[in-house]
Formats: structure tokens, C-alpha cells, sequence
């Protein structure tokens, strides 16, 4: 989906641009799914781009988080190669692409490796809602190696990271909680 200018959802219209070239820091990703999410009508009317200084460029695809196959990546990239399976955010870093298309190039800081658990269609929808699930463990509980914590009502994205242990140990927002 892309846009020509912000607004309502009037705005939206399927449009066929150009493959994006990678960046010497960045991953391109052959899109396998996208996550969409309330945040997604900020973007859609401007206000995600206002809030960053963001420059848009039109057509603007959206889509904020999302997940696929590495495609290419550029020169500088180290920690990911053709065909891996990835998931990441573009969210206030691109001013243009989003991961509502075939490809979307990202800055390799916003890339992880999904977990081998964790099917492609979830993952394109848990980068966002896990960050804010594992942020809270980290940032607010300051949650360490062994301690334990009970969640009631875990549902949802940010709930389904925290009620499924074996799924978190993998996913690159809990990487502090583990060491």
C-alpha cells in the first residue's frame, strides 16, 4: 500500500515502485508478512513522520513492522546474509518504505533473526508489541536471570511474548534479560 499524499483512507491505493537498492547499512528484505497496528493510521495521516522530522517522499508505502527473507544486503552489513529469515521495524527511521510491499530496505540495527520457533506470519506482527513487552521487563521490573513473574490476562502481542518462555529466550528484545 502506498501513499501520494497523508490522510484518510482515502489515501490508500496499490501502486508499483521501484525494488528498493539497499544502503551500505542496510537489509533487504523480500516481505513475507506484515503486521499492521493502530499505530499504522498515525503513520497514514502524517503524524508518525511530524513527530520524527521526517522528510517524505511520495509514494509513501507504509508499514511499520514486518518479516521475510533477506534478499540482499549492503557492503557494511556483517550479521546477516541472503535467505535468513528476518523480522524488523521501520518506525520513525525510513522515510519512505514500509513493509506494506514486496521488499522494504531497513537499517540492519532494526533487523533480528526470528526465532526458529516463531512462524513468519506472527513475527511480522511482533516486533513493536515484543519490544514493548520485554522493555517493560527490562526497563520497569528490571527483571534478572531467574526471577520470576506471574502474568495474568497475557494476550495479544504484547502478552503472547511474555506467556511463552520458550519463544522469548529467543527473541532479540530479551537478549539483557537473559545474560
Amino acid at each position: 500500500m502506498a501513499l501520494d499524499r497523508f490522510g484518510g483512507p482515502e489515501t490508500l491505493s496499490v501502486k508499483s515502485v521501484p525494488i528498493p537498492e539497499p544502503k551500505a547499512d542496510q537489509v533487504l528484505i523480500r516481505v513475507g508478512s506484515a503486521g499492521l497496528g493502530v499505530w499504522d493510521i498515525g503513520e497514514r495521516e502524517g503524524h508518525v513522520a511530524k513527530m520524527y522530522g521526517l522528510k517524505p517522499t511520495f509514494p509513501y508505502v507504509l508499514g511499520t513492522e514486518g518479516a521475510g527473507k533477506v534478499a540482499a544486503v549492503g557492503r557494511k552489513v556483517q550479521n546477516f546474509r541472503k535467505g535468513d529469515l528476518v523480522y524488523g521495524l521501520t518506525w520513525g527511521t525510513n522515510p519512505k518504505a514500509g513493509f506494506d510491499a514486496e521488499y522494504v530496505a531497513v537499517g540492519a540495527e532494526w533487523v533480528s533473526p526470528i526465532p526458529s520457533s516463531l512462524p513468519i506470519e506472527q513475527a511480522g506482527a511482533l516486533m513493536i508489541d515484543g519490544a514493548v513487552a520485554f522493555r517493560g521487563l527490562d526497563e520497569i521490573l528490571k527483571l534478572k536471570r531467574n526471577d520470576s513473574l506471574l502474568v495474568f490476562g497475557a494476550s495479544g502481542g504484547v502478552g503472547y511474548p511474555l506467556s511463552n518462555p520458550r519463544d522469548s529466550q529467543e527473541c532479540p528484545t530479551s537478549e539483557r534479560r537473559q545474560s
